[in-house]
C-alpha cells in the first residue's frame, strides 16, 4: 500500500551532503511554538550525525514556521538534509506524519511530536536495536514531565497487554517498509492513530522491539495527544466502540 502526502509545500530546504542519512526524523508541528526550539536542539545534540530532519507545519496558526525556519537557518550544516514543509489547510497529525514518510530519504524513519524531547543517545540506540531485530520498528521508555510525572512504553511488545489500551508512544523508529506495508497512519479524527498503527501491524504479524532505557521525555500539558481528543466522555466511548468493532480480540471497557 502506498503512503499519501498532503498538499504541501516546501519552504526551507537543505541539502548539506551527498550521502544518504542513516534515518529520517519526521517532526509534525502544529501550534507550538513555545516548545519546538527545545524539540530541535535536542534533535541537534544526537550523537548520530548521518539524520535528515524534516519537519511538518501542519498550517500553524501561531508563530510555530517562524520559530522553526529561524531554527533552521541557524543550524544550517548539522543534518544530510533539512526540509521545512507546509500543509495548506492544516490535515491532522497523521497526515502530517504520513508526509514526512513520503518525503524522507532514509528506510529508516523516527517520529517526534514537537513538544518531545529526546536525549543524545536516542536515534543511535533506536538504529542499533532494530538492525539487531526483525522488528517493523523500535521504541523506548519514555519519562511523562512537566504536568505529571511518570514513564510509559516500558512494557515489551505484547497482543495481550494491547488488549486493555495502548502503552507504546508514536516516538519510534519505524523502518518504512513496514509503515507503507501498512498504508502509513490513518486518520482518526479522536485520536489514537498510533494505537492503530501497532494493532494493524501486530495482526500483520509484525512486532516492535522493546528498549529497556529512558530514551525520550513526553511533556504532558493541556495539549498534548495525552490529554486531547479523549478528554470527554462522548468521546471516550466513540473512540473504544470504533476501536472493538474494528479490533474484535481488544478488551477495552467500553462503559
Amino acid at each position: 500500500m502506498a503512503i499519501t502526502a498532503s498538499p504541501h509545500e516546501v519552504v526551507f530546504c537543505e541539502h548539506g551532503d551527498a550521502q544518504s542519512p542513516v534515518v529520517s526524523v519526521v517532526v509534525p508541528l502544529f501550534n507550538y511554538e513555545k516548545h519546538i526550539n527545545a524539540t530541535l536542539d535536542s534533535i541537534h545534540r544526537q550523537n548520530l550525525e548521518s539524520i535528515e530532519l524534516l519537519i511538518v507545519n501542519d498550517a500553524s496558526t501561531d508563530s510555530s514556521e517562524a520559530v522553526a525556519l529561524s531554527w533552521l537557518s541557524a543550524h544550517e550544516g548539522r543534518f544530510i538534509n533539512s526540509r521545512l514543509i507546509r500543509h495548506q489547510p492544516n490535515a491532522g497529525l497523521s497526515c502530517a506524519r504520513n508526509t514526512g514518510a513520503v518525503l524522507a530519504a532514509s528506510d529508516l524513519i523516527f517520529f517526534v511530536d514537537a513538544d518531545n524531547l529526546i536525549y543524545p543517545r536516542c536515534v543511535a540506540t533506536h538504529v542499533e536495536a532494530l538492525a539487531q531485530s526483525q522488528a517493523a520498528f523500535a521504541y523506548s521508555i519514555l519519562e511523562m514531565f512537566e504536568n505529571e510525572r511518570g514513564i510509559m512504553g516500558a512494557a515489551t511488545f505484547s497482543r495481550n497487554r494491547f488488549k486493555k489500551g495502548n502503552y507504546i508512544d508514536a516516538m519510534a523508529l519505524i523502518k518504512r517498509e513496514h509503515l507503507k506495508l501498512m498504508g502509513g497512519y490513518k486518520v482518526i479524527r479522536e485520536g489514537w492513530e498510533d494505537y492503530d498503527l501497532w494493532l494493524r501491524l501486530e495482526e500483520a504479524g509484525h512486532f516492535g522491539i522493546h528498549i529497556p532505557e529512558i530514551l525520550g521525555r513526553y511533556r504532558v500539558h493541556g495539549a498534548s495527544m495525552l490529554r486531547t481528543n479523549t478528554n470527554t466522555d462522548e468521546g471516550q466511548y466513540k473512540l473504544i466502540k470504533q476501536f472493538n468493532k474494528t479490533f474484535p480480540w481488544l478488551e477495552l471497557p467500553d462503559k
